[in-house]
């Protein structure tokens, strides 16, 4: 199958963080590593400073075990970026790795089929290139043809979202 990019090549760079930055220079050698705790065997992005587990420092990073797949996913039709203007809609997927506890990625979908993927299926790791020369993970369906489902004709409606600063007092 030929790979279709999913997002125009001059969407701008990542600017890598003291702390993201590992994830970027793997991304430049095509690896997909991620922050792993060698204390409490947890897996985390995005990265921060100390493990989400134990709160141990000293946080490794390594390629997740086991195959990514199709977590959740939704399809955009707005224009956020002028970079892809004349590109939507576009497929942003959350990709999930079972073997890895509870690490996400978010990224985009390339050769998707007009039909909703099945969450679940599996992924393959495809690059892409945005400007200044970085490769960005992006994913594809290991077989397009046979992992879809009709799409929904009602909308489903997600639990809200959980958020730490919610339970913080409010500002002065």
């Amino acid at each position: 199958m030929t790979f279709v990019p999913s997002l125009p090549p001059d969407l701008p760079a990542p600017r890598p963080t003291e702390i993201d930055a590992p994830f970027w220079q793997a991304c430049a050698e095509q690896r997909l590593r991620f922050q792993h705790c060698p204390g409490c065997g947890h897996w985390q992005h995005p990265p921060l400073a100390q493990c989400e587990g134990c709160g141990a420092g000293g946080l490794h990073w390594d390629e997740p075990p086991g195959a990514p797949e199709l977590f959740a996913w939704t399809r955009v039709h707005a224009m956020l970026h002028p970079a892809v203007q004349g590109h939507a809609p576009y497929l942003v997927a959350v990709v999930g790795w079972p073997q890895a506890g509870n690490l996400r990625l978010l990224s985009n979908l390339a050769e998707t089929p007009g039909d909703a993927p099945a969450v679940g299926r599996a992924l393959r790791l495809v690059w892409e290139t945005v400007a200044g020369g970085q490769p960005v993970p992006r994913f594809a369906l290991l077989d397009p043809s046979r992992q879809t489902q009709p799409p929904q004709d009602r909308p489903v409606r997600l639990q809200e979202p959980h958020h730490a600063a919610s339970s913080l007092p409010a500002p002065l």
